[in-house]
């Protein structure tokens, strides 16, 4: 029953009804939340972890953290590897609502909790989890101002960016706005950028973008040179903001 009320909830967010899905993950949680079976335990830990997440979409991030939290207090000890994984992406997710309120010190705690409680569990997660949890952490420098140490925290970033991850390069596109707009030094933007070929190509609309943006002459193909154009504008609006989205 659990697990049918977690999928029920999941296709309403899908079906793009977040109020109903919410209701769903509540009537599960208020159902089941203190039952100590271990399947029970994950679709509790799941739903609140998507109720975190459908909150989040819809630019409610007080309630999202508010689920993200619930996570954290019932789950932190918990040792079975499903339970694990939803854990630690609501401490990523409390984090990047962190940021959403411009409360980057909040931000750089969960990043603190996520990595004094981390524990492995398969290469592909801990690839994900720990490079948003870096990304998080950069930013968050950044926007209290500490540029030395948000390009430090960038150099891992980038280390472990995977320029075939289309999320990714999203996310790391979104980085670097907010790098440039709270007062990161472009030209060591760029140098880090460019260290890697094959990454500096997936971010090329990127490099141009801030070689225009530093008033270089800069020689690309037509795609790019609109997808820069397009670049530039969002960085201006994120200096007038700022930093915020």
């Amino acid at each position: 029953m659990a697990k049918a009320l977690f999928i029920k909830g999941l296709t309403l967010r899908r079906q793009e009804r977040p109020a109903a899905a919410i209701e769903v993950y509540d009537e599960l949680v208020g159902r089941f939340g203190d039952s100590e079976a271990p399947a029970i335990q994950e679709q509790v830990a799941k739903a609140l972890f998507n109720k975190g997440m459908t909150r989040y979409t819809q630019n409610e991030y007080e309630a999202a953290i508010e689920a993200y939290d619930e996570v954290i207090k019932r789950f932190l000890n918990s040792d079975v590897p499903d339970i694990k994984n939803h854990l630690f992406r609501s401490i990523v997710g409390k984090g990047s609502s962190c940021m959403e309120l411009d409360r980057p010190e909040k931000a750089l705690r969960a990043c603190e909790v996520f990595k004094r409680n981390y524990k492995n569990m398969n290469e592909e997660t801990d690839i994900e989890l720990r490079w948003r949890v870096e990304l998080i952490r950069t930013k968050a420098l950044s926007r209290q101002g500490d540029h030395r140490a948000a390009m430090n925290s960038f150099s891992s970033v980038y280390a472990g960016f995977r320029p075939t991850d289309e999320t990714m390069v999203g996310l790391m596109i979104a980085g670097v706005f907010e790098l440039v707009a709270t007062g990161a030094q472009q030209r060591g933007l760029l140098d880090i950028l460019l260290m890697d070929e094959e990454k500096s190509a997936a971010l090329a609309p990127l490099v141009v973008a801030l070689r225009k943006d530093m008033g270089e002459q800069v020689r690309a193909s037509a795609e790019v040179m609109e997808v820069a154009q397009d670049i530039i504008k969002k960085i201006e609006g994120r200096r007038a903001s700022g930093g915020r989205s």
